[in-house]
């Protein structure tokens, strides 16, 4: 008898250990592609709180391909870190450093020449800055903007302030899976397959806030994004490789064709096909004699 109640335990282990699934991103995923110029809702507030107020854990993901609107440089005030002044970043780091908004209104904290290459219900940032760096070739400065919640010194209260992780430049004009991994105060954030940043937010994530879809782009930034997935769990490295290995081709692209979107358009050089063409017929001799002093 034992060895029948031993047998089946047995099978009940290697059934939890082999066949169940993890979440499948397959479900949870919307194709696109979306031009990120639109600023389009990608996915709705039900998925982004799913992801951030259903639990402690959750899981973002999409192929982009950034394109800089801006051409040129932009000035920006720095802090000398003495007074620190709401959205300026260290003028000896570069970085911003926590800000304290006003109310709920966060919009002090704004960083100046950084836009939404994703919003996440307005309580979690991915920030792109959009001008070009000569230290920093088809690349751009991320950053994840995280709100929280601060306890007052003074009182019991809380108050909603701005967290900014800096992460490493991402590629311009190349495809790029941007994977966020949320665990608590945890954030986890892969290029394609690779871990780039794992940083922990000094406070508790605001999900009072949390009542916004997700938003993928922003007027002032070109580009596409595709292959968005929403799911309420942590993918750990293993799904992230599984899932950059589904959607990526050999070449580390998304299968999508040029019919989907409209990276490779130009604008033709001649009005109406009216071009000039080269000669019909080749020369008999490629070579060409020269009846000059200097020949």
């Amino acid at each position: 008898m034992w060895e029948y109640i031993g047998f089946i335990l047995v099978l009940i282990v290697l059934y939890i250990v082999f066949f169940t699934p993890w979440a499948n991103p397959v479900d949870k995923t919307v194709k696109g592609p979306f031009n990120l110029q639109d600023g389009k809702q990608v996915a709705d507030t039900k998925a982004s709180q799913s992801m951030l107020a259903n639990g402690n854990t959750g899981t973002f993901s999409a192929f982009v391909y950034p394109i800089f609107f801006q051409r040129t440089g932009q000035l920006s005030l720095c802090s000398d870190g003495s007074t620190p002044q709401p959205g300026e970043p260290d003028c000896n780091s570069g970085r911003f450093g926590i800000c304290a908004c006003v109310g709920t209104d966060c919009s002090p904290c704004k960083h100046v020449g950084y836009v939404n290459l994703l919003n996440i219900s307005n309580v979690l940032r991915l920030e792109l800055l959009n001008a070009p760096d000569a230290s920093r070739r088809n690349a751009a400065l991320v950053q994840l903007v995280v709100r929280t919640l601060r306890n007052k010194a003074s009182t019991n209260d809380t108050e909603v302030v701005e967290e900014t992780i800096a992460l490493p430049s991402l590629p311009i004009q190349k495809w790029t899976l941007i994977t966020i991994v949320r665990e608590g105060r945890r954030y986890d954030i892969y290029y394609n397959a690779s871990l780039v940043s794992s940083k922990r937010s000094e406070h508790v994530l605001d999900i009072n806030s949390a009542i916004g879809p997700v938003i993928a782009g922003d007027p002032k930034l070109q580009g596409s994004i595709v292959d968005i997935t929403v799911v309420p769990n942590k993918f750990s490295a293993s799904d992230v490789a599984y899932n950059y290995a589904r959607l990526a081709d050999t070449n580390g692209q998304p299968y999508i064709t040029k019919k989907d979107v409209n990276l490779l358009d130009y604008v033709p050089i001649c009005e109406g096909g009216a071009c000039l063409k080269g000669p019909s017929i080749r020369p008999s001799n490629p070579l060409m004699d020269w009846n000059t002093l200097y020949a």
